[in-house]
This record gives C-alpha cells, structure tokens and sequence, in this order.
C-alpha cells in the first residue's frame, strides 16, 4: 500500500471516530434536553426525595403519574420510569407495586444509545424499564428471604430450601447474631451435600465461628468461582496455621490451585512449615511457577534457594533462580551471581541468569 493511501484511509478513520463521538455527543445531548423539561426536572425531584426516604407509597405514586403524564416527551418518560423503579428497589417490599413492577417487567420501555466501539457504531439499552422492574423485584425477594431467614434462625428452625434466593440467606448469615450462624451448622452442610449453592453462607458462617472444619468442607468441594473469590477472605479470617492449611488443601485442586499458592506465600516470612512446603512446591510442574511468585516475597527464603540452585532437579533449579529473579533484592541478586561461578550450572539456566543480571 502507497504512502498516500496510507495517509487517505487514516484520515477516513480519524474521520470516522470524529464522527462518531460527535454522535455519543449528541445522544448524550438528546437525553439530557429532554430530563431538563420543567415537568420531568420536578419528576426528578420527587424520585430522589421518596428514593432517599424510601418512600415505596410515594414512589408508585409517581411511577403512575410518570407513566400517565401527557406533557411528559417519550425519552423523558422512559428515563424517569427508569429511575423510579431502581430507587424502588431500595424500599421495603410494597405488594401494592408488584402489579405495576410485573407489568413493566413483561412489557418494558427501552431508550436506546449509540456509542462508539473500538471503531465500531453500536446501539445499547441505555434505560431499560423491563431490566429495573426485573431488578426491583429481585431486591424485594431478597430482602423477604433475608428477613425470613432471619427470623428462622433466631428460632432455630431454618432449613436449607432449593427455592429460597440464595443472596438472602447470604445476608441473613452475615446479620444473624453468632450463636443463631453456629446452631445452623448441620443445616449448612445438608444443604451443601444435597447439592444446594450455599458456599458464601458456609463460608460466612465458619469465619464468624472461627470453624476451619466448615471452611474446608467449601474449600474441597465448592464451585471454584466462589471459593477462587474466597481465598482472600479465609487467609486473612482464620489464625494463621489453619489458614495455611486450607490454602494447601485447595492447592490440591487443579482449578484453584495455584491461586491458593499464591495465598500460602504470605506466610513463608513467618511460618516455617509454609517456607518448607513452597520450597518443596517448586518441582511440581503445576504449582511450581506460583511458588516460586510467592517465595520470591520472603527475604529469608533466599539462602534454601540459593542452595537449591546447586542441588535440585531441573525444574526446581529452574524455579528457585526465578524466585530469587523476582525478589530483586542485592541479596537475591549475589545468590544469583555466586551461581554463575558453578561450572556445573546447565548453560540455560546459566543464559537466562546472565540476562538477569545485566
């Protein structure tokens, strides 16, 4: 292609993303012209207020109005109703809307907008109704299973129910006082072992009981995007022994694994069993690259690598120069050094230190 073709087709594309967010401009102007109409500007106003008071009744009210209102320009009217129903889902749940809620949820108003995508003109559900009718509703089951939840527990009646939303039972867990979480405990695992989604409330429910037992139960079995998500949680919310022992038990599972060695790191500097059990981690050809991430951030794990790079196999040698590589610390880097003085060093691992080093 010719310098001068070049030039014509980047000035056609500059041309076009000009274009374009001239477009996103103008779209953004279109919804901001019509809210600032005098009717639909003190619409907005009472859905703020009732939203802040969480004023279900006079919510609706205005939902009715809004959707009723001849002077109200059809934008205007999508974009409040919008806004209406997700400051009702905020409110305590109000049977006199659901009507209203299901009917939007069936039949929802949309107003659309173009923005630009990666050099492409692309039309979204900017206010969708039907998905804050949907979300309302959502809200309001949680906040009744919440409350039930709540109320069963305190009786020490609850029972794990395919039915319930889960994310209420989530809530109620983390509310409940303590001793209510700890007589729950049977009922938690019936309901894991029948299969039920219930790891965040086992989780919950073992942190705030100090229960490890509970907590591996979730870390053996449990769906790997939650206890992934967990990790984190359970290091920091358990004493550091038995943290570090459910960190090894999940780095037994080929999904999670190296995410939990990663954990076990941040107790290398202070407990010598997690020092030991990464270093021995690093041959393993599935955990060995997180372990040598983790060791790399404790200082005195410098000298057993430095020792490993004279005595292990390949791949822990391997391992352990990539550790100290990434501690960078002038301790780190004279073990990586006084390594190159070995002629029994393999020329690879001689090459790449050697890189490192520079």
């Amino acid at each position: 292609m010719s310098i001068i073709r070049l030039l014509i087709l980047s000035a056609a594309l500059a041309a076009a993303a000009a274009a374009a967010s001239d477009g996103d401009a103008q779209e953004r102007s279109r919804i901001q012209h019509a809210l600032a109409a005098p009717t639909a500007s003190q619409y907005a106003r009472e859905i703020s207020s009732s939203g802040q008071e969480r004023d279900a009744s006079a919510l609706l009210a205005s939902l009715v109005r809004i959707e009723q209102d001849p002077d109200l320009e059809s934008t205007a009217r999508t974009v409040l109703l919008h806004d209406a129903l997700v400051a009702l889902a905020g409110t305590p749940p109000d049977p006199d809307a659901l009507p209203f809620l299901r009917r939007h949820a069936d039949a929802p108003r949309v107003v659309r907008a173009w923005h630009e995508d990666e050099g492409h003109r692309v039309a979204i559900d900017a206010y969708d109704t039907g998905a804050a009718a949907r979300y309302a509703m959502r809200e309001w089951r949680r906040a009744e299973t919440r409350e039930a939840t709540l109320a069963a527990l305190e009786q020490h009646s609850w029972r794990a129910d395919a039915s319930d939303m889960v994310s209420g039972i989530e809530d109620a867990f983390a509310a409940a006082p303590v001793a209510h979480v700890a007589a729950a405990r049977s009922e938690i695992i019936a309901g894991l072992e029948a299969g039920l989604p219930l790891e965040v409330v086992a989780l919950t429910a073992a942190l705030r009981n100090s229960d490890s037992d509970l907590a591996a139960r979730v870390v053996d079995h449990g769906r790997a995007h939650v206890v992934l998500h967990a990790l984190g949680d359970i290091a920091s919310g358990f004493p550091a022994q038995d943290a570090f022992m459910l960190m090894t038990l999940a780095s037994e599972r080929e999904d999670i694994g190296a995410a939990a060695v990663a954990q076990a790191g941040r107790w290398s500097p202070s407990l010598p069993a997690a020092r030991g059990w990464l270093l021995a981690r690093l041959g393993d050809p599935r955990l060995g690259t997180a372990a040598a991430h983790a060791l790399s951030r404790d200082p005195g794990a410098i000298s057993a690598l430095e020792d490993l790079l004279a005595a292990a196999g390949a791949l822990t040698r391997n391992r352990a120069a990539l550790a100290l590589y990434l501690n960078g610390s002038g301790s780190a880097r004279d073990a990586l050094s006084h390594a190159l003085e070995r002629e029994s060093l393999p020329d690879d691992l001689r090459g790449n230190i050697s890189i490192w080093l520079r």
